[in-house]
């Protein structure tokens, strides 16, 4: 007796029967960056190989930099707009608001340069929170 062929969730047919019976299908699930390793008595988390290392760091850097960065744009647009507001008092002695383009092209200003020199923060602070967490093969843990 044979066995029918294996069949694809992606069939057109097999499709419309999912669908019919509402069947939510999932990606298989990623296999765990980490693995249990026995180091010397004690278990503790390693990595498969050095490239899985070097890859999870890698990730672990850019994605660190990519949220300092985003930070970093909040809090400058802040100082930006706290910097190149008028003082309230001067509008009671008489003097007239500024003009939009006026304070727009300040905080533009005043958003490249805090930018750029947060960049540079967070490039280094990326670069030393990944480095600490994957400095040894089993994920940073301290050797005892």
């Amino acid at each position: 007796m044979e066995t029918p062929p294996a069949q694809s969730k992606n069939d057109p047919e097999i499709r419309k029967e999912i669908d019919r019976l509402g069947i939510v299908c999932f990606d298989p699930p990623l296999p765990p960056v980490r693995v249990p390793r026995d180091a010397g008595g004690s278990s503790s988390l390693g990595f498969r190989s050095e490239i899985e290392r070097h890859a999870a760091q890698d990730s672990c850097t850019t994605e660190v930099f990519r949220k300092c960065k985003e930070g970093a744009r909040q809090g400058c647009a802040v100082q930006a707009a706290k910097k190149c507001k008028r003082h309230w008092a001067l509008k009671m002695v008489g003097f007239k608001e500024r003009d939009w383009t006026e304070v727009e092209g300040c905080e533009e200003e005043f958003m490249v340069g805090c930018i750029s020199d947060a960049e540079e923060g967070c490039r280094a602070h990326a670069k030393s929170f990944c480095s600490v967490a994957f400095r040894n093969p089993d994920g940073g843990r301290e050797k005892h």
